[in-house]
């Protein structure tokens, strides 16, 4: 199997090259063997399903008394899965990064470069209506913050997404990174309006 072989391989070749370094080999013994890395495994997103039931959660929360939460985690759930954002990129959002109007909203991604990722309708009303709920509690200029209006961590995304998951009752490996992967596999239909489908909807523009 070569997905097994492969990380014995790549160790055992770097033992050889630090022995040549350091004079105990003159030569690898792998030198004549040429090993192919195996295939990228396909990228694997959630499902239509999974989707909905993800956010029938945060539905379910709008209509029974717990809008602030309810709201803010759709809109971040839609975010992710329209802009294909990191975890982290998503966590450290401003406000000065959004702009609803051109449904737009620029992240500092690795190595600090700039980007602009674009957004949907369904994603941008949602978002309007997280405004409105964050501005009474908010104490910081993060875009997405606490029931005690803090900061909204990395590793607290990270949570609350295990948590939405098991209430959704969405099982399986896979995160928060997964929604990223699903966003390279396109916006789906269901969360575009119709008139808006003849028009692609990139993950992400650099």
């Amino acid at each position: 199997n070569s997905h097994t072989a492969w990380p014995y391989y790549r160790a055992l070749r770097r033992l050889f090259n630090w022995a040549i370094e350091e004079g105990y080999l003159k030569s690898s013994p792998l030198a004549t063997i040429h090993f192919k890395p195996p295939p990228e495994p396909p990228i694997e997103g959630y499902t239509i399903d999974e989707l909905k039931r993800l956010l029938a959660v945060c539905d379910l929360d709008i209509r029974t008394g717990a809008r602030f939460t309810g709201v803010r985690n759709k809109g971040m759930l839609l975010l992710f899965i329209d802009s294909g954002v990191r975890r982290a990129e998503l966590a450290n959002l401003k406000l000065s990064d959004l702009d609803l109007e051109s449904r737009r909203v620029r992240v500092l991604g690795k190595g600090n470069k700039i980007g602009i990722a674009p957004f949907s309708p369904k994603t941008a009303k949602t978002l309007w209506a997280w405004l409105v709920e964050r501005k009474p509690r908010a104490k910081t200029d993060r875009l997405w913050v606490t029931e005690e209006g803090q900061t909204f961590s990395v590793k607290g995304l990270v949570s609350w997404f295990t948590r939405l998951k098991e209430r959704a009752g969405v099982n399986g490996c896979g995160g928060v990174h997964r929604l990223r992967h699903t966003a390279a596999l396109g916006v789906p239909p269901f969360l575009v309006p119709p008139r808006m489908r003849d028009f692609p909807l990139f993950p992400l523009v650099v």
